[in-house]
């Protein structure tokens, strides 16, 4: 389904590599004619995260993503068994100079591929007068929200040209937050998806799960991180966020959030490497296309301590865009459907989700 792009703000210098990339990046993923963007609304928006009364000092871009995958536990790792649909929503601030850069996104990945449903950004001052703090979501023309009494967040909603998308968080099953600001939630979910829905993607009522990052990413020169959501239906569900240096060369390292059951399990530094790569030509660069999973820093001459923690996720699908660049390598955003098992102290849980992975 084609989209309409939306004209990008006027930037000031210090943006063209961090927020103009950003918007650029997604661009390639709409097309047709260009519309006009709505103003933001005046009125102050609910703030669906409120857990201060203002950003850490120096905070320049906050990123939050609710991220719905469908259950329930996937019986098998094989494709062919793999129904499952992610729909990743993402939100981002960016406070430059005197601007505030609201940037959102819509995608729906399914067995058939990928559809970028919305892309959209506004620009206001930096003020709360303006946009409202960095941490409130703040709708726009085709990404609305109904916010209960409370300022709890009901419904995230995708509507245009003919179509409408929903996603609604239910209960919290697990909840990890530290300052600043930043919270990893896990929902129940369940998502209303339409009557023409691409193939593959059933229409009507899905139940699933639905994570909720809320990241500070610092200043804009800040390394944004990967991230990874999978679940294995109600045995287990996990969360891993990217730390900013790679453990070695192939091998990145993650922290997690898991919930098995019941239990709730974080580690402060879980290795995945890279085990198989493609080529992705657009950017000139490879992606991941196999993952492997370690609780530790890889060890490759480690082969008798059992791992806490271990597994692989693999690239079902992806939708993947280019951004503008210089050299040869071009930067490179999207997002991987996966598929993988996770082994928890011997016991192995076959597992579904999705990825969201950046190169600058």
């Amino acid at each position: 389904m084609a989209t309409s792009p939306h004209p990008s703000p006027r930037w000031p210098a210090a943006l063209h590599g961090v927020a103009l990339a950003a918007v650029v990046l997604l661009a390639p993923a709409c097309g047709g004619e260009s519309e006009p963007e709505p103003a933001a609304p005046e009125a102050d928006l609910p703030a669906t995260d409120p857990q201060e009364p203002s950003p850490p000092e120096g905070q320049a871009i906050y990123e939050r993503s609710l991220v719905f995958v469908s259950g329930p536990q996937p019986q098998s790792a094989s494709a062919e068994a793999d129904s499952t649909v992610v729909i990743p929503w993402s939100f981002r601030s960016l406070t430059v100079e005197d601007l505030d850069i609201r940037e959102r996104g819509v995608w729906l990945g399914g067995v058939d591929g990928w559809e970028a449903l919305a892309v959209e950004a506004d620009t206001g001052q930096a003020s709360p007068a303006s946009l409202g703090p960095p941490w409130r979501i703040v709708p726009g023309r085709r990404v609305r929200m109904v916010v209960a009494p409370g300022d709890v967040l009901e419904a995230l909603i995708f509507r245009g040209e003919g179509r409408e998308l929903e996603a609604r968080p239910g209960v919290v099953l697990s909840e990890w937050t530290r300052p600043p600001r930043e919270a990893v939630r896990i929902h129940r979910g369940s998502a209303i998806l339409p009557a023409d829905a691409p193939s593959g993607v059933p229409a009507g009522v899905v139940e699933g799960f639905l994570a909720d990052l809320a990241l500070p990413l610092g200043s804009g020169t800040a390394p944004e991180a990967d991230w990874i959501f999978v679940h294995g239906g109600e045995a287990l569900q996990a969360v891993l966020v990217e730390r900013p240096d790679p453990v070695q060369e192939g091998v990145h390292a993650f922290r997690g959030w898991v919930r098995i059951g019941e239990e709730e399990v974080t580690w402060e530094e879980v290795a995945l490497r890279w085990d198989e790569v493609r080529a992705y030509e657009p950017a000139r660069r490879d992606v991941p296309a196999r993952w492997s999973l370690h609780l530790d820093p890889f060890d490759p001459d480690d082969e008798e301590a059992p791992p806490r923690l271990a597994g692989y996720l693999e690239a079902v699908s992806s939708h993947l865009t280019t951004g503008p660049g210089d050299g040869p390598l071009l930067p490179v955003q999207g997002f991987f459907r996966l598929r993988g098992e996770l082994v928890l102290s011997g016991d192995t849980t076959v597992v579904t989700g999705v990825a969201r992975h950046r190169q600058p």
